[in-house]
């Protein structure tokens, strides 16, 4: 079991018996100077391959780990939409049996974001504008074993269930 420990900036990986394993301070990459700092992660999931994909409050980018933690690769959303990619903020995430990832985005973009496990965009569920969107604070995702697409929120309604193809 992998946990976003946000407070104190870390991923900790549970053993079955929910004893810490191992820890993996998250660090995020300052825009203006490019210096590391530490991390709040946010979200998180772990991949079949052993990398970790990791959201973190502070930054716009989603952070792949490797196994050992090391920031390995870079996906902004803003530029998966082709948007400004300092103001598209990467949210929840969830992971599909087929290995797909979900993303809810805030920002220039509210929505949820459907990645292939080589991040490339598959798919967008829920888009809508920023004046218009009710999606600004999804607070959880989850993906259960029939492909419906769980978003719950922190005003307005409690979860949106979409179908596997993005319907509500």
């Amino acid at each position: 079991l992998y946990v976003a420990d946000t407070g104190n900036g870390q991923i900790v990986i549970l053993d079955n018996k929910g004893m810490p394993k191992a820890r993996i301070q998250h660090s995020v990459q300052d825009p203006g100077s490019g210096e590391r700092r530490k991390g709040e992660p946010r979200g998180i999931v772990a991949l079949k391959n052993g990398d970790i994909v990791v959201t973190d409050s502070l930054c716009n980018y989603v952070d792949v780990l490797d196994f050992q933690g090391r920031s390995v690769r870079k996906v902004w959303p803003g530029d998966l939409l082709r948007l400004d990619r300092t103001k598209v903020r990467p949210g929840c995430l969830a992971l599909d049996a087929s290995g797909n990832i979900y993303l809810s985005v805030s920002g220039d973009a509210n929505e949820i974001l459907v990645l292939s496990p080589g991040l490339t965009l598959k798919a967008e569920i829920g888009k809508s504008t920023v004046a218009s969107s009710s999606m600004k604070a999804i607070t959880g995702l989850w993906v259960d074993g029939d492909g419906r697409i769980y978003a719950t929120y922190a005003q307005g309604e409690c979860v949106r269930v979409y179908a596997p193809d993005g319907r509500m």
